[in-house]
């Protein structure tokens, strides 16, 4: 790495290591306060430690986006419309517009437009419930499907390596990533 994105990248994790949330969370996976001293003799692992944590993260991002921009670009899809068939196949039957708008954080005219366009494409349907008219259930056909088994691929390789990890490097795992997600 050259020495001014050394230097700046040191610089934002320095930065990122006096918010009070990172120390904390540093603190409960086990760094000490004292390596967050410039002048205590662990504190350049500790700095380089991070920064391999945020590049993880990073490829783990770019490598997700990237299988999600394949997929979208071959079946002419938007990265809304993408998760819209990932939520709807993972939620089962009930599903519903108002689920699906609420899930997503998205305005209901939002969700039926990009709805629409997945009926056209024969990926998704919608069908009335036939206990309530104002009801609109959603279900993935065949070809959604197939479309989201191409996305699938990526997440399998994940899904594998995760079985690698013992259920308590699961579970902090998943704790890390849920804080830095909430930042």
């Amino acid at each position: 790495m050259p020495a001014p994105a050394l230097e700046r990248l040191s610089r934002e994790v320095m930065a990122s290591l006096a918010r009070p949330q990172t120390r904390d969370a540093l603190d409960r996976i086990g760094f000490t306060v004292e390596a967050r001293d410039p002048a205590h003799p662990a504190h350049a692992y500790y700095v380089e430690r991070h920064a391999r944590i945020v590049a993880a993260i990073e490829r783990l991002s770019t490598a997700t986006r990237s299988a999600m921009r394949q997929v979208t670009k071959n079946y002419q899809l938007t990265p809304l419309q993408l998760q819209i068939l990932a939520y709807v196949a993972a939620s089962g039957p009930e599903v519903t517009m108002g689920k699906l708008a609420a899930h997503l954080g998205l305005r209901p005219p939002t969700i039926t437009d990009a709805v629409v366009a997945l009926e056209q494409k024969r990926l998704l349907e919608r069908a009335r419930s036939p206990h309530d008219a104002r009801t609109v259930h959603l279900r993935v056909l065949t070809a959604g499907k197939k479309v989201l088994t191409r996305l699938t691929t990526w997440s399998k390789v994940l899904r594998e390596q995760l079985e690698l990890l013992s259920d308590q490097e699961k579970g902090l795992l998943l704790n890390a990533l849920l804080f830095l997600i909430r930042g």
